[in-house]
């Protein structure tokens, strides 16, 4: 589990997880595009043609969002769940990553935590905006 807190509100930070635009700004160029229903298809694409598909299982708005995700059909699935708590002084978000094949601490953190820190950096911005 990775954990930030963030001044932001809880609907900023759904927005962040949820918006094409945004998303591209912290996943490595990655836009996300789902009507963000449970059992709905979720593509996350680059502006090359770069791809990851999967599914929508669980919705909260704002609350929770988890999704599964396949680079390629033989690819192992890596299941990921976003909480999203409110607090007095913001939101604090917090990501599940299941990678079910990995089971290397330190690889998951190489590529999760930079993730969680331009998320992080990029809700700050929208307070500064």
């Amino acid at each position: 589990m990775f954990a930030f807190a963030t001044a932001a509100c809880a609907g900023s930070v759904w927005s962040a997880l949820t918006c094409a635009d945004q998303t591209a700004a912290y996943l490595f160029g990655l836009e996300a595009h789902s009507a963000w229903g449970a059992d709905t298809p979720v593509r996350f694409q680059t502006a090359d043609g770069q791809s990851v598909t999967g599914r929508v299982l669980h919705v909260a708005e704002p609350h929770r969002l988890s999704y599964v995700l396949q680079s390629a059909p033989d690819d192992p699935a890596v299941y990921l769940t976003w909480q999203i708590r409110s607090i007095a002084s913001g939101t604090v978000v917090r990501l599940l990553v299941d990678e079910i094949e990995s089971v290397d601490e330190e690889d998951a953190e190489d590529t999760w935590l930079p993730i969680l820190a331009a998320l992080q950096a990029l809700l700050a911005e929208g307070l500064e905006a």
